[in-house]
């Protein structure tokens, strides 16, 4: 069971890693074969190519900056429901980077009360719940009342996994 973007105490993923080392050979990997998420934000809103540009692996931001994945057509109203609706349907965290590279918003851009974040951690989606937040998904949501601490805890379904990464 590997969490695709797994955040270190600082925020870092797998991605921000082997940019920051230079590894062009990781990134090229985790980016064609595993698809992860090119834009991921740390703690502090540093992305990969922000990492590599800062180390001077120009080869690496080169192919961060050039990399191309899968565009889903549609009006950011259309991709924001796309999302909503691929997170009810499973825990596809390669096709919600798709629906992020082309522009799906993190919060409804016609003020729904429904949310990407929350539903992903009450339907326990957890590769979903990692990659919305590298993806920089607000942290001060709320869901009837909760905040998402509570929210993942005290909902009946969530798993562990997702409870540590909300706690996290």
């Amino acid at each position: 069971m590997v969490n695709h973007h797994l955040q270190d105490a600082a925020g870092r993923t797998f991605l921000h890693w082997a940019a920051e080392l230079g590894y062009i050979n990781v990134v090229g990997s985790l980016l064609d074969m595993f698809e992860l998420y090119p834009h991921a934000v740390t703690w502090d809103g540093e992305t990969p190519a922000d990492l590599a540009r800062r180390r001077g692996h120009q080869n690496v931001l080169h192919r961060i900056q050039n990399h191309r994945p899968p565009q889903v057509q549609g009006s950011p109203e259309e991709l924001y429901n796309q999302l909503l609706s691929r997170i009810t349907q499973g825990d596809d965290y390669v096709q919600g980077c798709h629906l992020l590279c082309s522009g799906a918003p993190l919060e409804s851009p016609s003020g729904s009360s429904t949310q990407p974040l929350p539903l992903a951690i009450t339907s326990n989606r957890r590769e979903m719940v990692s990659l919305l937040l590298v993806a920089g998904a607000p942290l001060t949501t709320t869901c009837n009342g909760f905040n998402l601490l509570t929210l993942a805890w005290f909902s009946p379904d969530v798993t562990p996994p997702v409870q540590v990464i909300i706690t996290r």
